[in-house]
């Protein structure tokens, strides 16, 4: 029962359940439309794997409204699409590039903001926990 309830507060707060989801493969509401009685839903599982980053699906919820104690449909569609992502709005490094230092090799991290839509060149992208000192200085940030 407890599950149950978890769940449906879930899905009765998508805000709440994106801000959970953390860096892993997730499908986020991207934008939502209104649709006339001939709009076709489809249905069907929403994969979300490293190559189907980007890829986009749509859900539809029938409108209507209460009338008499009975939910009279209009005919209409409330549609969202979905996009498959990977991560959340923290700073991920995405990709590195080496300077030489002396006799050794620094890695200066490429920093971007998730969630992503697209593989990165460093897979799974790495939290970016903040510049040292040598990357202050050897990496031009």
């Amino acid at each position: 029962m407890l599950k149950a309830t978890f769940t449906l507060f879930l899905l009765a707060t998508p805000s709440f359940a994106f801000a959970l989801s953390g860096p892993d493969f997730h499908v986020s509401p991207t934008s939502t439309r209104q649709e006339g009685a001939t709009y076709q839903p489809s249905s069907g599982p929403m994969p979300c794997t490293k190559k189907l980053l980007g890829t986009t699906y749509e859900t539809a919820t029938p409108n209507g409204k209460w009338q008499n104690f009975h939910f009279t449909l209009d005919g209409s569609y409330t549609v969202e699409t979905r996009t498959c992502m990977w991560g959340d709005e923290r700073e991920y490094v995405v990709d590195e590039t080496p300077v030489q230092q002396g006799d050794t090799t620094l890695w200066c991290p490429t920093v971007r903001k998730g969630p992503f839509k697209e593989a990165t060149n460093v897979w799974p992208p790495r939290l970016f926990t903040g510049s040292t000192p040598e990357m202050f200085v050897y990496c031009g940030k």
